[in-house]
């Protein structure tokens, strides 16, 4: 009787071991960032690549803001992708985060652009980032928001935009475009951090493979 109850005790636990090795984790539309549409944002392709490389399955579950805090809050094994000062002070007591995630933005321009002045030029991105308009007011310029980052390309390339702002994983159109240029780079780390509950067997996890891949910085 002792040795099967030490069987069963052992089943549990590998039971909840392979729990604790699939993630759920509930966010809301944020392209580049997050994304409904084609789960490939930023935020899901360092996660996913992280997890993988460590065989643990990623459940993603996207809502409305509001309904994303409460499906996270109710759930005390699910993980949020989004940021703790969105919660409320009471909430974020019980909350811990990991991560921070850097990605590399770039500044792309038409090659005849070279040398000049950003000054009164039409800047155009995927986001509609307070940071990124800042940027453009900074140099007296619009800022014009665009669906997909090739209609952006596009836009520089024939003359009806100046400046692109792009993040790592959209510079990949440049190779399209012979026309167009890198101006400048620099490193910035994401608003978005993944949140778990405090105890929880999803944040052993996350902290785990967060300390192994150095904040799942690319």
């Amino acid at each position: 009787m002792i040795k099967r109850a030490g069987i069963i005790l052992l089943l549990l636990l590998a039971a909840g071991r392979v729990q604790a090795e699939e993630l759920r984790i509930v966010t809301f539309d944020y392209p580049p960032y997050t994304s409904l549409e084609t789960q490939e944002g930023l935020v899901e392709r360092l996660v996913n690549r992280a997890m993988a490389s460590r065989s643990i399955k990623v459940r993603w579950d996207y809502f409305p803001l509001a309904r994303a805090f409460q499906e996270f809050l109710a759930d005390s094994e699910a993980v949020f992708a989004g940021n703790i000062g969105q919660f409320s002070e009471t909430d974020q007591r019980g909350l811990r985060s990991v991560v921070t995630m850097t990605t590399r933005e770039y500044l792309v321009a038409r090659t005849d652009q070279e040398g000049q002045s950003l000054e009164n030029k039409i800047f155009v991105g995927l986001r509609n980032d307070n940071k990124l308009i800042a940027g453009a007011k900074k140099y007296n310029g619009s800022f014009e928001v665009v669906n997909a980052m090739s209609q952006a390309f596009e836009m520089v390339s024939l003359g009806r935009a100046d400046v692109i702002f792009c993040l790592d994983q959209e510079i990949e159109e440049l190779k399209k475009y012979p026309n167009l240029m890198i101006l400048g780079e620099h490193t910035s780390t994401l608003e978005l951090q993944l949140i778990y509950h405090d105890a929880s067997l999803a944040g052993e996890v996350l902290s785990r493979v967060a300390r192994e891949t150095h904040d799942f910085s690319r």
